[in-house]
C-alpha cells in the first residue's frame, strides 16, 4: 500500500505533462499518517489476519504466509496476488494506493531496520509494526477471503503444484532412528568433514533406491523420476535435474550437509552439529585444535604487552589502544568457541 504520491486528475481525467507522461500529486506526513491510520482499520476487518505488517515511508508491506505443510501452486502467485490488490484497490478512495506493480515472485520489497533514502535529508526507517507466525495459509484461504476461486485460477496456469521441503522431507520416511556408525565414533576434527561426506545419503534419506538409480525427487512434486544419488569416490551427492526444484544447485548436486541445511531450514555449523549429534560422532581434541587456541593465547599475549612496547609501535599504539579491552574479550570468546561444534 502506497499513499505518497497518486496520478494527479482534473475532470475525471489524468493530468499529462507536454511528454505525455502522468503528472502526480504528492502528499505530505500528515497526510500519509491519515491514510495510514484508515487502512489499518480496514485491515482488521479482513477475514485473514496478516502475519507481517511492515510501515514504509509511505505505506505499508502486508505478508500472509504460506503453510508449509500443504500444496501450493508456483505458477498461481501472480494471478492471486492481483486478486489480492484488485480486493483491497476497492476499499480505497484512489485504487492506485494498492500498488499494482508488486504481483511478481522477483519482486524485493524493503528490509526492516533499513533506511528509506529517496530523499537524503528525510529518510525513514522501515519497521516491522506486526508480527504474527502462529497461524498459516493456503492459497486457497486467501482466494476464499477475497471471494476468488482458486479452481479457475489454476486451470488459467500452466500450473505446477509444489509441495515445500519439510513436507517432502517428513512423507519420504526419513530416518529418525539412531544410526549405526560403522566408522570409528571418534576421529580427529580436520577428517570431520570429509567422513560426514561419505556418508551413505540414500541410507540417511530412507530412500528406496540404489545409487546412480533415478527416483522420485523428495524435494519437489517429482511427476518423472528427476533425482539421483552419486557415489563418487566413496563421496555421496544428491542429484536432481528440475530446475525448479530447490536442490538443482545449477546442476552440482548437494552432499549431506546441504541437505541439512534444506531440511532443517539452519546454516552451515548448525547442520554439522546436528550430524555429529545424529551420528553419535565424538571429536578428539586435534593438533588443529590445539593450534588455533594458541594462536589466540599468542595474540592475547602480544596485546597485553602492546602498553609496555608503545614506544617500539608508537603508531599502532595510538590507533587500538582504546580498543585493547574489546579486542582481549573477542580473543577470548573466540578461543573458547573453537570447540563449540563438538558441543
Amino acid at each position: 500500500m502506497d499513499f505518497g504520491k497518486v496520478p494527479k486528475i482534473d475532470n475525471g481525467k489524468l493530468i499529462k505533462d507536454s511528454e505525455g507522461k502522468i503528472v502526480y500529486e504528492y502528499r505530505n506526513k500528515e497526510e500519509i499518517e491519515e491514510y495510514k491510520i484508515a487502512f489499518l482499520k480496514k485491515l482488521e476487518n479482513f477475514k485473514l489476519i496478516p502475519n507481517v505488517i511492515v510501515e514504509t515511508k509511505n505505506g505499508f508491506h502486508v505478508y500472509w504466509l504460506l503453510d508449509l505443510e500443504k500444496p501450493q501452486w508456483l505458477d498461481v502467485f501472480t494471478p492471486l496476488q492481483e486478486k489480492l490488490i484488485e480486493h483491497f484497490a476497492a476499499l480505497e478512495e484512489r485504487h492506485e494506493h494498492a500498488d499494482n506493480n508488486v504481483k511478481e515472485l522477483n519482486r524485493v520489497l524493503r528490509i526492516i531496520n533499513y533506511q528509506h533514502l529517496k530523499n537524503p535529508k528525510d529518510p525513514f526507517t522501515i519497521k516491522c509494526i506486526y508480527l504474527n507466525t502462529d497461524v498459516k495459509y493456503t492459497q486457497e484461504d486467501i482466494a476464499d477471503a477475497i471471494g476468488c476461486n482458486i479452481d479457475e485460477l489454476v486451470s488459467n496456469t500452466k500450473s505446477t503444484e509444489i509441495k515445500p521441503v519439510t513436507v517432502r522431507v517428513e512423507t519420504s520416511n526419513l530416518q529418525k532412528e539412531s544410526h549405526k556408525v560403522h566408522y570409528p565414533s571418534e576421529i580427529q576434527y580436520e577428517n570431520l568433514i570429509p567422513f560426514l561426506k561419505q556418508q551413505d545419503l540414500i541410507s540417511y534419506l530412507g530412500i528406496n533406491t540404489k545409487p546412480n538409480v533415478n527416483f522420485k525427487c523428495i524435494f519437489h512434486n517429482d511427476n518423472n523420476p528427476s533425482a539421483v544419488i552419486k557415489n563418487n569416490g566413496g563421496y555421496y551427492k544428491y542429484f536432481c535435474n528440475s530446475h525448479v526444484c530447490i536442490c538443482h544447485n545449477d546442476g552440482k548436486g548437494l552432499d549431506i550437509i546441504d541437505i541439512v541445511k534444506i531440511k532443517e531450514n539452519c546454516d552451515t555449523s548448525t547442520a554439522i552439529r546436528k550430524l555429529i549429534e545424529y551420528f553419535h560422532i565424538k571429536l578428539e581434541d586435534s593438533t588443529w585444535i590445539n593450534g588455533q587456541s594458541k594462536k589466540f593465547e599468542i595474540n592475547m599475549m602480544l596485546l597485553s604487552q602492546l602498553g609496555e612496547r608503545k614506544d617500539e609501535f608508537p603508531n599502532l599504539n595510538r590507533i587500538i589502544r582504546f580498543g585493547i579491552p574489546l579486542l582481549m574479550d573477542i580473543l577470548e570468546i573466540g578461543k573458547e568457541n573453537i570447540m563449540c561444534i563438538v558441543k
